[in-house]
């Protein structure tokens, strides 16, 4: 997985392989742990990454409201406020989702999320491993 950080000490942004346990900076050289980095925006795809780190449009994430929910997602720092974003937005693209479907927005993180929504009423099991909002 790679994401998009901010160095700690001179807050440029930048890229890194989130499987690698330190990263230094290549603005300042100050070494960081790549597990206490705030995270901006993480993908599986390297490119993908780059892409938004400098900017460019991703047609990709623009034609796929999956893809572009994942990404303003991403940009949520507040968990609240990223199941609030999953579950009314979700409810437009799919009428009924999945862990799967929740997996694709928040990677690792699907199943803490149904069970929060679930937790706080804001989604309901209609059949096994279906949701609602």
């Amino acid at each position: 997985m790679f994401a998009i950080v901010g160095c700690p000490s001179c807050g440029n942004e930048r890229m890194i392989d989130l499987s690698v346990g330190s990263t230094s900076c290549p603005f300042c050289g100050k070494k960081s742990d790549t597990g206490v980095l705030f995270v901006k925006f993480k993908h599986s795809d390297q490119s993908v990454v780059r892409d938004v780190l400098h900017g460019k449009q991703i047609p990709s994430i623009r034609n796929n409201p999956m893809g572009e929910l994942a990404f303003r997602i991403s940009q949520a720092r507040d968990p609240e406020k990223k199941m609030i974003l999953i579950s009314e937005n979700i409810s437009k693209i799919k009428e009924e989702f999945t862990l799967e479907d929740v997996e694709e927005l928040v990677p690792g993180e699907g199943e803490k999320y149904i069970n929060a929504m679930l937790e706080n009423c804001i989604i309901y099991e209609v059949g096994y491993g279906r949701y609602r909002v």
